[in-house]
């Protein structure tokens, strides 16, 4: 439902392909317990340029591509880091679209948080 209400299948490859050219968003080794590591540098993020259906693809595409890197992946699950070092304006946004897509997006496969630090 979200990926139709949000226009996410409409996003384009090249559009997925360019947003992750800001390194934003990287499959980046392990963590302490062995689960394969999303590190999500929020700085490199530029709110302006992504829209909220292709930072949302972005997120479910980096799942995807990691997860299908081994049956233990799946069974154990990844771990997804939220880098907020050096965040400034030019990452942030108030748009009430984009907020409720990233909430959404968020909050559309399955999680649950292990560690927090």
């Amino acid at each position: 439902e979200a990926a139709s209400r949000y226009g996410i299948n409409a996003v384009s490859n090249e559009d997925v392909r360019e947003a992750y050219s800001m390194g934003f968003c990287e499959r980046s080794g392990s963590d302490v317990d062995g689960r394969p590591m999303i590190w999500v540098r929020l700085a490199l993020c530029e709110v302006a340029k992504l829209s909220p259906s292709l930072a949302v693809r972005n997120t479910w595409l980096a799942h995807d591509a990691t997860l299908c890197g081994s049956e233990e992946a799946n069974r154990n699950g990844l771990c997804f880091v939220y880098d907020c070092q050096g965040v400034g304006r030019k990452n942030i946004s108030f748009n009430p679209n984009y907020l409720s897509a990233a909430i959404r997006g968020a909050t559309s496969h399955p999680m649950h948080l292990s560690r927090v630090w």
